[in-house]
C-alpha cells in the first residue's frame, strides 16, 4: 500500500487542507461480507475524508455530492456526526451514508454503513490504524484525552508497549450495539437498492451472499437461511460464491455469528471431502 498527503479544497465550503490519499494497494482475498483481509484492514481509515471546517464527509471531499451543503446542516447529519455511541471514524462513514441517501444512492450508502460496522468491529480486536494520519480522529477509535493519558503512562517504554496499551483501550470502548446498528442500516439500504435495481455487487449471487452474512452476523438465522437459499437458486453463479452460500448455511445451522472469509468456505469443503 502507498498513501500520499495531498492538499485538497473542500467542494462544499472551499476550505483548503491536507488529506491522505491511497495511490496503490494489493488485495489479498476478502471476508464473506467482502471486506479485504487482515493485511489491508487498517486502510479503512483512508477510505473516508472529512472537512475539518464544515464537516462534510465523503470519499473525496474535493468532489461534491448534489445538495451536500444542505444535508450537512440537517439535524440528522449533525447528530450523527457528534453521536458518542459510535467511534468518530464510524460516524464519518454514517454521515456519508446520509448524504448518499439524500440522492437515492442506496447501494453506496449501504457500503458506507458496512464500513462503519467494520470500524466498530475493529474495536473488539483493538485494531490500531497506522500509519498515523494528519487527522487524529481517523488515526484512532479512542478520544484524544485517553490517547494522551496512555502516552504518559507508557512514557519511556517501547513502541510495542505503547501499541499494546492503545489496543487495550480501544477494546474497552467496543460497543456491540453500535456494530449491530451499522449492519442493520447497511441491510436496509441494500434491500432498498435491490428493490430499485441498484446493484451493490457485480457477480451473480454475491448480493444474496452479502445479505446472508449480514443477517447471520446479526443472529437472524431464519431470515439468513432463506436469503442463502435464494442465492443458491440463481443460475450461473461462480463456484466460490456457491461454496460461500453453502458454507453460510452450515454456519447458520450451528448458529455461528463469527466472521469468516471466502477462503474459509473453500477450505471447509476441501477438508470435508476427506
Amino acid at each position: 500500500m502507498e498513501a500520499v498527503s495531498r492538499e485538497v479544497k473542500c467542494a462544499v465550503c472551499g476550505y483548503v487542507h491536507r488529506q491522505y490519499v491511497i495511490t496503490s494497494m494489493l488485495t489479498c482475498g476478502c471476508y464473506l461480507d467482502l471486506r479485504p483481509v487482515e493485511q489491508i484492514k487498517a486502510l479503512i481509515s483512508y477510505e473516508i475524508q472529512r472537512c475539518p471546517k464544515c464537516h462534510y464527509c465523503a470519499l473525496n471531499v474535493s468532489e461534491k455530492v448534489p445538495n451536500a451543503e444542505k444535508v450537512i446542516k440537517t439535524k440528522e447529519y449533525v447528530e450523527q456526526f457528534n453521536c458518542s455511541k459510535f467511534p468518530k471514524l464510524a460516524n464519518f462513514f454514517l454521515c456519508y451514508s446520509i448524504i448518499l441517501k439524500s440522492v437515492n444512492d442506496y447501494a453506496k450508502a449501504g457500503w458506507s454503513c458496512m464500513r462503519a460496522a467494520w470500524v466498530c468491529e475493529d474495536m473488539k480486536e483493538g485494531v490500531i490504524y497506522f500509519p498515523p494520519k494528519i487527522d487524529f480522529d481517523l488515526m484512532y477509535t479512542i478520544g484524544r484525552e485517553d490517547f494522551e493519558r496512555i502516552r504518559e503512562q507508557v512514557a519511556g517504554e517501547g513502541f510495542d508497549e505503547f501499541c499494546d496499551a492503545i489496543g487495550k483501550e480501544i477494546k474497552k470502548n467496543y460497543n456491540p450495539e453500535a456494530e449491530q446498528e451499522c449492519r442493520e442500516r447497511a441491510f436496509a439500504f441494500f434491500m432498498k437498492a435491490k428493490k430499485l435495481g441498484q446493484r451493490f455487487a457485480k457477480r451473480k449471487g454475491v448480493e444474496e451472499e452479502v445479505l446472508t452474512d449480514i443477517l447471520r452476523r446479526l443472529g437472524k438465522f431464519d431470515k439468513a437461511l432463506k436469503m442463502a437459499q435464494e442465492g443458491l437458486r440463481i443460475k450461473g453463479i461462480d463456484r466460490d460464491v456457491r461454496l460461500a452460500l453453502e458454507f453460510q448455511i452450515k454456519l447458520i445451522k450451528r448458529k455461528d455469528t463469527s466472521c469468516y472469509t471466502f477462503d474459509d468456505a473453500s477450505k471447509f469443503f476441501d477438508e470435508e471431502k476427506f
